[in-house]
């Protein structure tokens, strides 16, 4: 700390915090000042401090406490100062700071920094829903950039105001999870996994109502699961045994082990065959490059040696 150069000294990083916190973001008339620059102020109080405080944080857990979250979220979403703090974040194009503030709170209770009271949640979330409703999303890391905040944060919004939120943010990201036909409070890795538990909980080779099932997950999981029916795929079999039970995995290791079976009475006559044939190929190659040989090293001899070279022709010949 050198704003007095005659008495610098060294201070501890929640003390110069909390300092700053109270000389500007917790002060009202701080808060007045920026509210009379506009969208600027509106982004500054987002960007330089509620993003900035989430920072720390995350880098410092124990520099950021549960009150002093408790602090700001009473000062611009509770408007202890009367200033009116609040509706003028919701005005214009402030409301996309205040997007991006509540993104960024609701961010830091859902994993798990701040530990906020229901009541306090569902009012950050209420306003971030209304504020989106009635402007869009504000698409930064922590709003439409966080799908799996968002959908943990959807179960504490009023559900009228849901109905109209669902499809900004659908509009907005394409995710099927807010799909208002089909949206669930359970993160879709979690729908993922019951589904490969319901398909586990039955053998899709000895029915078709568990392949349908599995069908449902993926294209490449209704291949493995028809060819499994077939018999032909024993990888399929195995995949769709995955949780089933020992019982079942092993009627899936036995079907395998018969499929291959099968696979190498049919393929090895075959290749069996196959081989007898390139190796009586290649004798008759061979044997034609050494009766070459032979006569071309008999016709530089003399003729005494002709008859020999005769002899083994008419052997070829003969064994041809």
């Amino acid at each position: 700390m050198y704003a007095d150069k005659n008495n610098a000294r060294l201070s501890s990083l929640e003390e110069v915090m909390y300092q700053e916190i109270a000389a500007r973001y917790d002060n009202p008339d701080w808060i007045k000042g920026m509210m009379n620059e506009g969208y600027s102020g509106a982004r500054y109080m987002s960007n330089k401090f509620i993003t900035n405080l989430y920072g720390w944080q995350v880098t410092r857990p124990s520099a950021v406490t549960d009150d002093l979250w408790n602090r700001i979220y009473n000062t611009y979403y509770n408007d202890k100062y009367g200033i009116g703090v609040k509706d003028w974040l919701m005005s214009g194009n402030n409301a996309y700071s205040l997007i991006s503030m509540s993104g960024t709170m609701l961010t830091a209770i859902h994993e798990g920094y701040w530990n906020a009271d229901k009541a306090t949640i569902s009012s950050i979330a209420n306003t971030w829903a209304q504020a989106t409703i009635k402007n869009g999303v504000a698409c930064c890391d922590c709003s439409c950039g966080n799908v799996a905040m968002m959908q943990w944060a959807v179960q504490y919004v009023n559900p009228d105001l849901l109905a109209q939120l669902l499809p900004k943010l659908y509009d907005a990201t394409h995710n099927p999870v807010f799909d208002k036909n089909t949206q669930s409070s359970q993160p879709p890795e979690t729908q993922s996994n019951q589904n490969q538990k319901e398909a586990s909980t039955q053998n899709p080779v000895k029915g078709s109502t568990s392949s349908a099932i599995i069908a449902t997950n993926s294209s490449s999981t209704t291949t493995q699961s028809t060819t499994a029916q077939s018999g032909s795929n024993p990888q399929g079999e195995a995949f769709s045994n995955v949780g089933a039970g020992s019982e079942s995995a092993e009627a899936g290791n036995s079907q395998a082990e018969g499929a291959d079976v099968k696979k190498s009475v049919e393929i090895n006559p075959i290749t069996s065959q196959s081989a007898s044939e390139v190796g009586l190929s290649l004798a008759a190659v061979l044997a034609i490059l050494c009766l070459i040989m032979v006569v071309a090293v008999g016709y530089f001899r003399n003729s005494d040696d002709k008859d020999k070279v005769q002899d083994l022709e008419k052997l070829f010949k003969e064994k041809f």
